[in-house]
């Protein structure tokens, strides 16, 4: 049995620790070059100069140190730990954006940079680190009156409340849903695509409900009740990937007779997926007008190419059958099966929820992609909302 005394005494020291008032600290002058950095209570001031690198880095080390929860030793030594080195690699992050690197004077900088820390000194993961750097390096480079600033704030604060695999399946809606990729020119280059981009993030997935439940708690994504079909998503996106080829014969009677002209001109190609067909050289919706608008061929003649293209395209038994069989890999059938069968399809991403996407994708594959596509509220990121209504969505099993 605990005694009572022995029980205040554990409270009171939890008291101590987590509501311990706040204590006068003399004033701590630390000389940097042309600069004077000094800490006073919980405040940084720098009287002059511009910072430098160097500069940085120690404020860094004195941000953490005036908000340092006070922990026991050991706990004390490992958070003191993780915290240094975390800001080394901010550093050597910054070093690539040394003209950035005055906005550290800013409060909201150094706001931000003791969030980072505690965060980081709580958890200890790697991953979590990376993706903390992506957002302090992203933060010192956005407009301080800007959304895109707020964005990388919170950023900061909701990344640790998600774990590897969450930030995974954002990362996987926000390449099916909002990122396609304008520039392949061959199937060689979607198979690319599948297993860069699309691959590394389908171990993460899960059929489990409190997986997506929490993410939308987080408010990086809301669950939807509609959703939309990966089948339907590449159709749209991709078309060119998607279809069947026809024959000689047909382009003939349909088109013209003179095959050979489509071929010379660039707009008729074997068929990706048979060597026998022929398909039009198109792999986005808008590429068969623009194609053929520039060998000037008139509107009747390209309503009968965009009608061969589209009457064999794949349906979407297909299009999910080429995309498991081509690539011969089992995840890719855990893909459609998790996402058939679980909140995955139902998820629509919140800002934060691409900003953590986006950072986490340069994490796993390395790719850094321009978070002001999408972020940038003078972007047109409205581009990417107007394309998803004009793909078939499901609501209560059946397309709206």
């Amino acid at each position: 049995m605990y005694d009572i005394k022995n029980i205040w005494s554990l409270v009171t020291k939890i008291i101590d620790i987590f509501i311990k008032p706040e204590k006068e600290s003399k004033e701590k002058n630390i000389q940097i070059g042309t600069g004077n950095i000094s800490a006073k209570g919980n405040n940084i001031i720098i009287k002059s100069g511009d910072l430098s690198i160097s500069q940085v880095e120690k404020i860094a080390n004195i941000v953490y140190k005036l908000n340092r929860p006070e922990l026991e030793k050991i706990a004390r030594e490992t958070a003191d730990k993780r915290v240094y080195e975390l800001n080394k690699s901010i550093i050597l992050a910054l070093k690539c954006n040394s003209k950035y690197v005055h906005i550290f004077s800013e409060p909201y900088m150094q706001i931000s940079l003791s969030d980072a820390q505690k965060a980081f000194a709580k958890d200890g993961d790697d991953n979590l680190k990376i993706m903390l750097v992506n957002f302090i390096t992203n933060l010192v480079k956005a407009d301080p009156k800007s959304l895109t600033k707020i964005i990388f704030e919170e950023s900061i604060n909701i990344a640790p409340k998600l774990i590897v695999q969450q930030y995974d399946i954002l990362s996987l809606v926000f390449l099916l849903l909002y990122a396609p990729n304008y520039k392949l020119s061959n199937w060689e280059d979607f198979e690319n695509l599948l297993n860069v981009y699309i691959l590394p993030f389908i171990e993460s997935l899960t059929e489990n409900a409190t997986c997506y439940r929490h993410i939308e708690y987080t408010g990086c994504a809301f669950i939807k009740t509609g959703y939309y079909l990966i089948e339907d998503l590449l159709a749209f996106y991709y078309p060119g990937f998607f279809c069947n080829g026809f024959t000689k014969e047909r382009f003939e009677k349909d088109v013209d007779i003179n095959i050979s002209k489509y071929m010379d001109d660039g707009i008729l190609i074997k068929c990706f997926h048979n060597d026998h067909l022929y398909q039009i050289n198109a792999i986005y919706k808008n590429d068969i007008q623009g194609k053929c608008q520039e060998k000037h061929y008139d509107d009747s003649l390209i309503f009968k190419i965009n009608k061969i293209q589209r009457e064999h395209l794949m349906n979407n038994t297909m299009i999910k059958n080429t995309i498991i069989e081509t690539n011969k890999n089992k995840d890719f059938l855990k893909l459609f099966s998790i996402w058939d069968n679980s909140f995955i399809k139902h998820l629509e991403l919140t800002s934060i929820g691409i900003a953590i996407a986006i950072s986490n994708i340069k994490r796993k594959v390395g790719e850094s992609l321009d978070y002001s596509i999408w972020l940038n509220e003078k972007a047109d990121f409205n581009l990417f909302e107007s394309q998803l209504k004009k793909i078939p969505k499901i609501f209560d099993g059946e397309y709206f």
